[in-house]
């Protein structure tokens, strides 16, 4: 859960359907904008019309970033047998919002299990 510069919260969770011995793993979103009293709908999160924000426990942070809904980053997993999963080994991602958690940039791919400082200093820029 993340609280965003302009007072909402936001919840992501895992989702998975199964299909033989694959699955595939997405992030649903909630949002509140009265202090987690009432929450909206479940919202499939896109990072592109048609394509999954994929990965699992998915960890959100929120900075402010200058605007109103701040830049939020969600850090997450894909397992090797997920669907979306080309190689034979787990993958760490980080995937970048600038409008709330709305929509997301392409996702950061660790290359060998860890982040490369300079790509994440990059999307912490801008």
């Amino acid at each position: 859960m993340a609280l965003l510069p302009n007072g909402d919260l936001v919840m992501v969770a895992l989702l998975q359907d199964h299909s033989d011995e694959k699955l595939h793993e997405w992030a649903g979103l909630w949002r509140s904008s009265d202090g987690g009293r009432t929450w909206s709908d479940r919202i499939r999160v896109e990072r592109e019309p048609g394509q999954d924000l994929v990965g699992r426990e998915h960890w959100l942070t929120s900075i402010d970033g200058g605007t109103p809904d701040g830049v939020l980053f969600s850090t997450c997993h894909l397992l090797a047998n997920d669907t979306h999963n080309p190689d034979d080994y787990m993958h760490s991602y980080v995937n970048r919002s600038t409008d709330g958690g709305k929509t997301w940039a392409p996702y950061l791919k660790s290359a060998t299990g860890s982040i490369i400082h300079g790509q994440l200093g990059s999307m912490m820029a801008g």
